[in-house]
């Protein structure tokens, strides 16, 4: 079941997500004010339903709910239903499928993005890779200036974690998803997110990376 947000003292309207950084969480979002959230105060539960599930609600005895790090809202995951990636599909992009927790979810690469064409700068025909790729496109090259910057990089717990973001992010173009539901539903390991760093930037190799983890 497609996991649930929660805003405190939020009113029960889909723009509310948009104030707390979520605003591609927006469409399709159903509201429910709560008298009680997992702060212990009122606040709104945001729904994304489907055919099979049309379940909204602060239940505390059958769900688990976790902070966001920015502190504005909180990811409520249903115990006995994790979301599918189905439930939470957004678009898809091109890019390999990959087994991540119980399931099998897009990953995309920036390599077989389709691209747009457009007039370029000399009136000519142009190739350009669309704007919703832009954030992804300067996280890859910051982690290129970064390997090429040293070249005995080597991953520590730290660069892992700098891939999970990068992956999150790529995932996040495919998925409605945040970084609390990913990691409440084990989505990555040390290996898989070392995979799936390498399947959306494509060329961008690490040597020996991802050994002994």
């Amino acid at each position: 079941m497609h996991f649930q947000i929660y805003i405190p003292g939020a009113a029960d309207l889909a723009p509310e997500l948009a104030k707390v950084g979520l605003g591609d969480f927006v469409s399709n979002a159903e509201p429910l004010r709560v008298g009680e959230g997992p702060d212990g105060k009122a606040g709104c539960v945001f729904a994304w339903w489907n055919r099979q599930a049309r379940q909204i609600g602060y239940r505390p005895a059958e769900q688990t709910w976790i902070a966001s790090q920015c502190g504005r809202y909180w990811t409520g995951v249903w115990n006995a239903d994790h979301p599918t990636p189905e439930e939470c599909v957004r678009a898809h992009e091109a890019g390999k499928r990959m087994r991540l927790g119980n399931g099998e979810w897009l990953i995309p690469s920036l390599p077989m993005i389709e691209k747009e064409m457009v007039i370029g700068a000399d009136g000519a025909g142009a190739f350009r890779v669309p704007k919703r790729f832009d954030a992804l496109i300067e996280m890859v090259l910051r982690w290129r200036e970064k390997i090429i910057a040293s070249p005995t990089f080597r991953l520590t717990d730290e660069t892992y974690w700098e891939m999970f973001d990068l992956a999150l992010a790529a995932l996040k173009l495919n998925y409605r998803m945040t970084r609390e539901a990913a990691l409440s539903m084990a989505l990555f390991s040390t290996r898989t997110v070392f995979d799936a760093f390498n399947v959306v930037t494509g060329d961008l190799v690490i040597e020996g990376a991802g050994d002994g983890k």
